[in-house]
């Protein structure tokens, strides 16, 4: 298991091909009825899997691609500025993930400031003081007029709620969802796909991606709170997802939390119109189909069955040389007392200075007596 430009190349392509499935599948309204919310997060942490271990695997099939492979290797060997323009690019890589990761850092600590400004202006309740809940779900509710909508502090598992008149059945519908959201977890998926963004901070895809889970984290918990609803009472749900959509403005703390967005859980004007339309539409489907599911579980062997490689046929200079296989087929190792190796082949010889290259990781080795 070794990682090169081409594991990186198609670890890319893969994940670009399952980022469109995704899209495929969370745009199309048929496809609703075919899957539950939770393997379209399953889907993401797959794509997040992927991108993150862009490696070539023992059962990898290597597969020569000279039309795109050798223009891509002779790019990435060309010179610049005194460097291999492969080189120049990790170099710039590697700058962005460093900005990248020191931006978010910063929306961090202005969100811990933010937390601290609302909390003093906040009345303190818990969820029992406005309906029935499990003691160990009885998480804190800080009621301030600095927001206008809902939203959970994920980090600290606090609902926030604006300072304003709710009915007992809105108030049930908000808190229930609220906490959902802190049962299911979700800051830390919300966290992984930050995560990700600052790894690869310049692959657009990405971003498009977790937007898009963001979308499904609300479905998935508009989906269980739900879930033992009747349609009546499914049907008041949505009524106060639509109040809450006509409720949303724009004012300044209100911008100041879109830029912490990657830390709180609010509402959203576009989300809350996908959502209204996936409960009316979607028939809450209790059941994932089969046959994508086995797809799923395939996908992670699938995308990691093939890799493109450049090759030159007949290239200049390769007269007198040896293949991978020819290496591991009529080669071996000689291990010299003193540490050393020796590699072997035809009756020619060549000391090894680097014996962890994975070239020879798979040539038979001879204990020098």
């Amino acid at each position: 298991m070794h990682i090169s430009t081409s594991s990186i190349f198609i670890t890319l392509l893969m994940a670009l091909g399952m980022i469109l499935l995704f899209y495929v599948l969370i745009q199309r309204k048929k496809t609703h009825l075919l899957f539950r919310t939770d393997l379209l997060i399953l889907l993401a942490m797959i794509i997040w899997g992927r991108l993150f271990l862009p490696v070539e695997f023992p059962f990898t099939i290597t597969i020569a691609f000279s039309a795109l492979m050798n223009p891509l290797q002779a790019l990435l060997n060309t010179v610049v500025f005194g460097h291999r323009f492969g080189e120049v690019i990790m170099i710039l890589w590697c700058v962005g993930m460093i900005a990248t990761a020191l931006h978010s850092l910063y929306m961090l600590k202005r969100m811990f400031d933010l937390q601290k400004i609302i909390q003093k202006k906040s009345e303190v309740f818990h969820i029992s003081d406005f309906m029935k809940v499990n003691p160990k779900n009885d998480y804190p509710v800080w009621k301030t007029d600095l927001i206008e909508v809902p939203m959970v502090l994920g980090w600290q598992k606090v609902i926030l709620l604006p300072n304003v008149s709710y009915s007992q059945k809105e108030i049930e519908h908000i808190l229930s969802h609220e906490l959902q959201h802190i049962l299911n977890h979700d800051i830390w998926i919300k966290q992984l796909m930050n995560l990700l963004t600052i790894v690869y901070w310049w692959f657009l895809p990405v971003y498009w991606l977790k937007n898009q889970v963001q979308i499904v984290l609300e479905m998935r918990v508009d989906e269980k709170v739900t879930r033992s609803m009747t349609q009546e009472k499914m049907l008041d749900y949505v009524s106060t997802l639509v109040e809450m959509n006509e409720k949303i403005t724009k004012n300044v703390l209100q911008k100041k939390l879109r830029f912490s967005s990657s830390f709180f859980f609010a509402e959203n004007r576009n989300v809350l119109s996908y959502r209204v339309q996936y409960l009316l539409e979607s028939k809450q489907k209790k059941k994932t189909n089969k046959g994508i599911l086995l797809f799923l579980f395939m996908l992670p062997v699938v995308t990691n069955l093939v890799i493109f490689e450049p090759y030159h046929e007949n290239a200049p200079g390769t007269e007198g040389t040896w293949s991978e296989q020819e290496m591991q087929e009529r080669g071996y190792l000689i291990h010299h007392q003193d540490g050393t190796y020796t590699f072997c082949i035809d009756g020619q010889q060549a000391t090894i200075q680097n014996i962890k290259d994975p070239v020879f990781e798979n040539i038979k080795v001879i204990e020098e007596e």
